[in-house]
């Protein structure tokens, strides 16, 4: 927002035409509401009479020497609304007499972009998971079926002639044997290999007969 009006700075140029895209397309105003175009100059210079009062005091008036406006641009306005959009003094009560600017009657879209994106995108990865896990759903069997055809092929010995007889399997052994085999592998390893094992204490030699 800040750099909506640098429209002829290199690297920034862009920026004017992407902020009014996102809030035409998204139906948002800002980043949390419209108010938010209050505290950043969204104007141009090249737009402003230095010759002009007003404008030498709005720029006099603020520390940072900003043409600050209570105004939003054209792309906060809602196009489907019957009555014309209110872009400027939005602040004074007695600019628009026909419209209270504390009631939300201002044909402004009334959430900021922050929300709205984020709920977007929060849709998009939830989208791009299901998509990943109904992907990994089916290609489960597929990996399956290529296993058991594998085994299968080997029981064969690699010789394909309609006469052979053989059984495929997923685990050499069966699941069972595969958890037994590593069940003892876990015990074998946390159990001490003989060189580790502590010395045994010989016992205490008798006392030699006494003369």
């Amino acid at each position: 927002m800040a750099h909506y009006r640098d429209t002829e700075v290199p690297g920034r140029c862009h920026a004017k035409r992407l902020l009014d895209e996102l809030q035409l397309r998204h139906h948002c105003c800002g980043r949390h509401g419209f108010k938010d175009w209050f505290g950043v100059q969204w104007v141009s210079s090249r737009y402003l009479d230095p010759n002009d009062q007003d404008v030498v005091d709005r720029i006099q008036s603020n520390v940072e020497g900003l043409y600050l406006i209570d105004g939003v641009p054209f792309s906060c306005c809602n196009p489907h609304s019957p009555r014309p959009c209110l872009q400027d003094r939005l602040s004074d009560p007695h600019a628009h007499p026909l419209f209270d600017p504390r009631q939300p009657n201002l044909n402004l879209w009334a959430q900021g972009c922050h929300g709205v994106l984020l709920g977007h995108l929060q849709g998009l990865a939830s989208t791009l998971g299901s998509l990943l896990a109904v992907t990994f759903l089916l290609q489960t069997p597929v990996l399956l079926g290529l296993r058991y055809l594998q085994t299968a092929l080997e029981g064969l010995g690699g010789v394909i002639d309609g006469a052979g007889e053989t059984q495929g399997y997923l685990l050499p052994g069966g699941l069972r044997h595969r958890l037994r085999t590593a069940w003892l592998q876990g015990g074998a390893a946390h159990r001490p290999a003989p060189g580790e094992a502590p010395p045994e204490e010989a016992p205490p030699g008798e006392d030699p007969p006494e003369a």
